[in-house]
């Protein structure tokens, strides 16, 4: 490596140790205002267990822990995977008064879940570009016209049956598109939660509480806001019925004692509040989507190799923090993925490029091959990797690696050609010059090789005489 190669590599070294010792708070530290807590419970339809339903919602009234549930009005009666028609299955009669009685108990808040919780065919010219998945969820991919339509009626249904005023939409699988923005904008929606992701409008007026953890990370996230220092620190709860074993789901780890035991631990903690999403909309500032923005780390973290995310406190994964605090996450998050990006695709580079000067030089057309050749392999690995349709850290690598391997590849075809270019060049040029390098002209000899004639060659052999 050459000194002003070890220099750079030093510098980007120690930036990202600095980057590494960033301090996450960045604005002023408010203690003694305690943790906010809202538990979310989704998927609740004339489909879902009824049974674990019900000792659920015992449990959250004997200890008085008001909890929102994301109630599917709708519900696909076959399978909500299958995005072909089926016959809806309203949310029956047992269910709205099994559900009414705790709305009534002041214990829980009904939000809108979607309307029949069904992925949906994708339309628009994106489908050409996912054609490798062609269905979208219920709420992205689809027109504003129909999904102001489900949004109506699935609220007026429920404001129906339960009598109460519902303004907070949860969206199937947390997935949405800007349409449902302006969708619940219009309709006079107050909060939306789904997750840490997502399209975001900078001037909506919605609340944003995204999910943050789930019900096994709730006391890691509190300690985790307790000793993060931050001023209005809020954890989000998701749960399903499919986390619990009673629901007879292969995913279930969970039983209900286990909640009752969070709940009881929830109930003796004096610095921690539990609010419905209705309530910490009304009641904690700062929920706009400004904080969302800083918040919306879902991505970066997807793709930030696991050695890197040591770096940082797991914990601050499963918090909502306040703007300050994650302002100053993103920035030192962001700071990090571009200089290790930047490092690996220049190591790529520079690899490739000493590479190709050995192997090009030697067979001329494997030049052509390997320019067209390494940008079709680059496509054809990330589609490999997007196979689930995310970005894992091993695609984002990848990318960054094939980048940088398709930059030193053309430089060193680039380079080769140029050097090949100059010999031809140079031999044109010797060509048109004279014996001794000089260039000449037609109809003029060069001075040093004239032979001298007449009076010149009698004065050079002494044989010159001047006139008289």
């Amino acid at each position: 490596m050459s000194p002003c190669n070890a220099s750079r590599a030093a510098l980007v070294l120690s930036l990202v140790a600095c980057a590494s010792r960033w301090p996450v708070m960045a604005g002023p530290m408010l203690s003694g205002r305690g943790v906010t807590v809202v538990f979310r419970l989704d998927d609740y339809s004339s489909r879902s267990p009824t049974g674990l339903e019900t000792r659920l919602l015992d449990a959250f009234r004997r200890y008085r822990v008001p909890l929102t549930v994301g109630v599917v009005p709708f519900i696909a009666s076959r399978s909500v995977y299958d995005p072909s028609p089926q016959k809806p299955a309203a949310l029956n009669a047992a269910k709205i008064a099994l559900l009414g009685m705790a709305v009534e108990d002041g214990i829980v808040e009904v939000a809108l879940h979607g309307s029949s919780h069904q992925t949906a065919r994708g339309v628009g010219w994106d489908r050409l570009v996912r054609g490798r998945w062609p269905t979208d969820t219920e709420f992205r991919g689809v027109s504003p016209d129909l999904q102001a339509e489900k949004i109506a009626r699935g609220r007026a249904f429920l404001e129906g049956a339960f009598h109460t005023r519902v303004d907070t939409f949860i969206p199937p699988w947390n997935s949405y598109d800007r349409n449902l923005l302006h969708c619940l904008e219009n309709q006079g929606f107050r909060a939306l939660s789904a997750g840490r992701w997502g399209p975001l409008d900078a001037s909506s007026p919605l609340r944003f509480l995204p999910g943050t953890c789930d019900l096994a990370g709730v006391r890691d996230a509190v300690s985790a806001a307790r000793s993060e220092g931050d001023p209005a620190p809020v954890v989000v709860v998701m749960i399903h019925p499919s986390d619990f074993r009673e629901a007879g789901g292969a995913d279930g780890a969970l039983e209900t004692r286990e909640l009752e035991k969070i709940l009881a631990w929830i109930s003796s903690q004096r610095d921690i509040r539990v609010l419905s999403i209705h309530q910490a909309a009304e009641r904690v500032s700062d929920l706009g989507a400004s904080r969302f923005f800083w918040n919306r780390t879902a991505f970066l973290w997807e793709i930030t190799p696991r050695f890197m995310q040591r770096l940082f406190p797991r914990a601050e994964r499963s918090l909502y923090l306040s703007l300050w605090t994650a302002r100053a996450l993103k920035l030192r998050l962001s700071l990090l993925l571009a200089l290790f990006g930047f490092g690996a695709a220049v190591l790529s580079a520079a690899l490739t490029l000493r590479a190709g000067m050995v192997l090009f030089s030697r067979t001329r057309g494997l030049r052509l091959v390997s320019a067209l050749a390494a940008p079709l392999l680059g496509v054809w690995v990330l589609l490999a990797l997007l196979q689930d349709r995310a970005l894992r850290p091993e695609a984002a690598l990848a990318a960054v690696l094939l980048a940088g391997g398709c930059a030193g590849i053309w430089t060193s075809v680039f380079r080769l050609r140029g050097g090949a270019r100059g010999p031809a060049v140079a031999a044109r040029a010797a060509g048109g010059r004279g014996v001794h390098g000089a260039r000449s002209s037609p109809g003029i000899s060069d001075s040093r090789t004239r032979q001298p004639i007449g009076s010149e060659a009698r004065r050079s052999t002494g044989e010159w005489n001047p006139p008289e």
